[in-house]
């Protein structure tokens, strides 16, 4: 609380003080407005503890080291490091510790003891990406668990509400969810989406998810699904290449002359026609 201002000489009123019997006739009268005055200050103090929000988690040196930790790889220390700033918090600082511990767990491959982190985390208390973060774990979590659909209710976001950061591992998700619900067709066309955010190593493996999820299919279908698209369809090659994985190759459609055969004349171009 900040300590009052002090004063280095006395108090100057620009007007005479009211005698104190002329404001309150009374002991009694002023003995009341007294106490109704301290009843209405703690009225007000009480007033703001109820509405006031909740501070977000504080820095500290302990979540620094935590992070740190995160950051170097050293996954499952910081997820006890985290695990333990949130026994040692409440409200939102908790709910923001445990799904940063939930989130170091799931990417060293433990999504049991990810889930075991979140525990009961309310989306009230998560702020920022936090909300889309939850549903990004609990949509890994379910997918471990074989529930294809939660996992698709989970990833179903609208894609201009999904930050620029989480869009890559929204649509990885989404992929391995359709396969996981048996549509391959649309896991391979989500991945194809993917490999435009994505370069390097992660690039060619995600490159490689793709032929193989579409050579999954059988040849006819891959066959209809490719006479469905047209010539310029960016899932076109990839499904090209996934046939001659399987042997076998497809129709090129060649473009019709807008003239008869003979009739064009040298420099002009079947387009130009």
């Amino acid at each position: 609380m900040r300590s009052a201002a002090r004063v280095s000489g006395p108090i100057r009123y620009h007007a005479p003080m009211i005698p104190m019997p002329t404001l309150f006739p009374d002991r009694t009268r002023f003995a009341m407005w007294k106490k109704c005055a301290v009843i209405a200050v703690l009225a007000l103090a009480l007033n703001a503890c109820v509405t006031m929000p909740e501070d977000e988690p504080e820095s500290s040196i302990e979540a620094a080291q935590a992070e740190q930790l995160y950051k170097q790889g050293e996954l499952d220390r910081a997820a006890a490091a985290f695990l333990a700033l949130a026994d040692a918090s409440g409200g939102d600082a908790q709910a923001h510790y445990r799904l940063r511990a939930a989130e170091a767990y799931a990417d060293a491959g433990d999504l049991d003891a990810a889930a075991r982190a979140l525990g009961d985390v309310k989306r009230r208390r998560l702020h920022g990406d936090e909300p889309i973060r939850l549903d990004l774990l609990d949509a890994e979590i379910a997918l471990k668990r074989g529930d294809a659909a939660q996992a698709q209710a989970l990833l179903a976001v609208p894609d201009d509400s999904v930050p620029s950061n989480l869009r890559v591992r929204v649509l990885e998700l989404r992929a391995r969810a359709y396969v996981a619900a048996g549509d391959r067709y649309s896991a391979a066309r989500t991945r194809a989406v993917l490999d435009h955010y994505l370069a390097n190593a992660d690039r060619d493996q995600n490159r490689k998810e793709i032929i193989a999820t579409l050579a999954a299919l059988d040849t006819d279908a891959l066959k209809a699904h490719a006479d469905a698209l047209s010539p310029d369809d960016p899932l076109r090659p990839w499904i090209e290449q996934a046939l001659r994985s399987k042997g076998v190759a497809l129709a090129r459609t060649m473009p019709r002359p807008s003239r008869q055969v003979g009739t064009m004349q040298p420099g002009e171009s079947a387009a130009g026609a």
